[in-house]
């Protein structure tokens, strides 16, 4: 026995319509956009139904794509000024509570590492490397834990949420790890919190004698380097090496020494916060 067939319904797409789904897909109205196309009765769709259907798909994946990157541009550069203002016990509580706001936070700064001429942290992965495999290190405030996943040596690998498996939870104030345990410690554009000098102390902890600190900044951060520089050594460092690789970051390497009188205050080691212009 032959079975009849009926006619298929296609989807008559014409340009219209094809707006009308692009304006409402961007407004969360895409379903609504798509219910109101025209339905006929036609045995054949056309190349330019087709092409006029692939058309519109690629107008509104492209236009969802510019959108969430202006999203995460505003978010990324609120939370930064955040991260910026607040103690980094602080900072660990607000991820703690809402831990996908560090994942906003890594778009936005992985985007903004792509228009470096220099990522810093691959120079800081050449000063490593010369300095051998034997080496312990210590990465505060270690994002994708970069350092952990190229080198060879032991890496410990610290930030506010455990991005991946390479990375411990801690405030960068007090990390679990004994006395004297590392060789290098290292800061990537990491000095974020108001309490950044109890960073660079508790980096001192850590060091073993002559260990050394490596810093990586953005150079509008620091008024005057020669006397951020000072002060970092009166905290128990004496510095090494300063370069300006570009017009954006420093990098400054220390070697630990012991801590210089200075009943506490150390005046001279200041660092801007990163603020933004209002959108």
């Amino acid at each position: 026995k032959s079975k009849k067939k009926g006619k298929k319904k296609k989807v008559k797409f014409d340009e219209e319509n094809s707006n009308e789904l692009l304006s409402k897909s961007i407004t969360g109205g895409a379903g609504t956009a798509l219910s109101n196309l025209n339905i006929v009765d036609d045995d054949s769709v056309t190349e330019s139904t087709t092409s006029s259907l692939q058309s519109a798909k690629e107008k509104i994946t492209k236009l969802k794509g510019k959108f969430q990157k202006k999203m995460d541009a505003s978010q990324f550069r609120h939370i930064n000024e955040k991260l910026y203002t607040t103690t980094g016990e602080e900072a660990l509580e607000m991820f703690s509570k809402k831990p996908e706001l560090f994942e906003i936070y890594h778009r936005g700064f992985t985007n903004q590492v792509e228009k470096w001429e220099v990522n810093p942290v691959d120079r800081i992965l050449q000063i490593i490397q010369k300095l051998g495999e034997d080496k312990v290190i210590a990465d505060f405030g270690c994002g994708d834990a970069k350092i952990a996943q190229t080198l060879q040596n032991a890496v410990f690998s610290f930030d506010l949420v455990k991005h991946n498996e390479h990375v411990i939870v801690a405030n960068s104030s007090k990390v679990p790890l004994g006395d004297k345990s590392v060789d290098i410690a290292v800061f990537c554009v990491s000095l974020m919190g108001t309490d950044f000098k109890d960073f660079i102390r508790e980096a001192r902890r850590v060091l073993r004698p002559k260990g050394r600190l490596i810093i990586a900044e953005v150079t509008s951060r620091i008024s005057d380097i020669t006397e951020f520089v000072n002060g970092v050594e009166e905290l128990g460092f004496a510095n090494l090496e300063k370069n300006e690789p570009n017009n954006y970051f420093v990098e400054l390497i220390f070697k630990k020494t012991k801590p210089k009188e200075n009943k506490g205050k150390f005046e001279s080691l200041a660092l801007k916060p990163c603020s933004y212009k209002k959108r």
